[in-house]
């Protein structure tokens, strides 16, 4: 499977006839009007990143919101395998999963997808809030 075979499969899925890679290699999806997330192909075409924006990294108390964020990270149990960046010409707080797609299969694919529209939202809330809310995790499971 290539990047321009699994967008052609998820324009059907999508009923979005016309979604294609721009000319800089990116797809963006708005999700219900409410928040956009970009589907983007690397330069060798191996693999996808799909990321989106779940908020600004605020100018008061950084390190903290940046603890939360690693937090937010760890193990990828609060953000279903998906990390959380930020970048740093923008500020902004970015959730991004990327995916080898010579091994990449199309169902898989779009069900992680639909779990990553809730993730980014999910984030985007929490990032609004400034209330970093997690379930505590065993690491052992003894």
């Amino acid at each position: 499977m290539d990047a321009n075979n699994i967008i052609n499969k998820l324009s059907l899925e999508l009923n979005i006839p016309d979604l294609r890679f721009s000319d800089e290699g990116v797809v963006t999806l708005s999700i219900n009007d409410e928040f956009t997330t970009n589907i983007e192909k690397t330069a060798d075409d191996r693999s996808i990143i799909v990321y989106g924006v779940v908020g600004e990294l605020p100018p008061l108390d950084r390190e903290a919101h940046l603890m939360e964020l690693l937090t937010g990270n760890m193990f990828g149990l609060h953000t279903e395998g998906a990390t959380l960046a930020v970048d740093p010409n923008t500020d902004e707080i970015i959730l991004f999963k990327v995916y080898d797609v010579h091994h990449l299969h199309f169902e898989d694919f779009y069900r992680d997808l639909q779990i990553f529209f809730s993730v980014q939202k999910e984030w985007m809330n929490k990032v609004e809030a400034r209330e970093y809310v997690y379930v505590p995790m065993r690491l052992h499971p003894y």
